[in-house]
């Protein structure tokens, strides 16, 4: 994207693949099992990313590893009924109104909006919408009940 930093390293070749150290693991595991996809963000020196099957968004410090903030989804009939449990591994970032906004669809697929600094949801942000009805299958048919 036009304007926005690219940190290139060194360069990393074949001839000198041997001679790279790690510089950091991060233990994902006490968020759960997971499929081990994701798509990273670097944003305002933070690595912003999902972990495990429940999307736990964390924020790691890329050049320590270590952990600065997760966030989960609260436990709803929509997270355990859902059937895209493991789907969505990415995060939007945008600043509104001078202010970090990390954004996530969880597996219950709600929407969520966080603060960057701290991962708290972000309050009074948007309104709760009213679905009235449920969805069944029916003599082969989908009507609303």
């Amino acid at each position: 994207m036009r304007g926005t930093p690219v940190y290139a390293g060194r360069s990393n070749t074949p001839e000198n693949f041997e001679d790279l150290d790690v510089a950091w693991r991060w233990d994902a595991s006490s968020f759960g099992p997971s499929t081990a996809r994701a798509t990273p963000t670097y944003v305002n020196g933070k690595l912003i990313t999902v972990s495990g099957n429940r999307r736990h968004v964390v924020a790691l410090d890329p050049a320590t590893g270590e952990l600065l903030w997760s966030f989960t989804e609260p436990n709803t009939n929509r997270y355990e009924y859902s059937m895209r449990k493991g789907y969505g591994k990415g995060i939007a970032y945008s600043e509104i109104d001078g202010r970090g906004v990390v954004f996530i669809t969880s597996p219950g697929f709600f929407l969520h909006a966080l603060d960057f600094e701290t991962g708290r949801p972000i309050e009074n942000w948007g309104r709760p919408v009213l679905l009235t009805g449920s969805m069944k299958l029916e003599q082969s048919t989908l009507s609303k009940t």
